[in-house]
C-alpha cells in the first residue's frame, strides 16, 4: 500500500510542495541527504546574461539571483515559475533534487 504525504503552506514554496511517496522499501523519504539544486548559472551562460540582467527580467535583486544559484535561498514556486520563463527553460531543467548517496535513508 502506497502512503503519500504532501506539506503545504500558504505560499506554495517548492521546498513544501514536494510530494514523498513511500511504497514499502522503496520511495522518496524528506531526510537531510536530499538537497534542492538548480542549473541558473549554466542557463544564464548559455545566453550570455549577467545576474543583473536576470534580476532585472525577473523583478528581483542581483542578490537574490546569487543566493539562489549558491543554493543559500530556495525560491519559491512563483519566482521558480518566472526565471524559468525568462530563461526560456522548463522548470524541471532548472531546479531539482540531488540525493547524497553517502546517507543512508532514514
Amino acid at each position: 500500500m502506497a502512503t503519500t504525504l504532501c506539506i503545504m503552506q500558504s505560499k506554495l514554496d517548492i521546498q513544501f510542495l514536494l510530494c514523498y511517496t513511500q511504497i514499502n522499501e522503496g520511495g522518496i523519504f524528506l531526510n537531510d541527504n536530499i538537497t534542492f539544486k538548480n542549473r541558473l548559472k549554466v542557463s544564464r551562460a548559455e545566453i550570455n546574461i549577467s545576474q543583473e540582467q536576470l534580476a532585472k527580467l525577473a523583478g528581483v535583486s542581483r542578490q537574490t539571483i546569487g543566493s539562489i544559484e549558491t543554493g543559500q535561498y530556495c525560491p519559491t514556486t512563483k519566482l521558480s515559475l518566472i526565471l524559468s520563463k525568462c530563461l526560456q527553460k522548463k522548470v524541471e531543467d532548472l531546479f531539482y533534487l540531488e540525493e547524497d548517496d553517502n546517507n543512508e535513508k532514514q
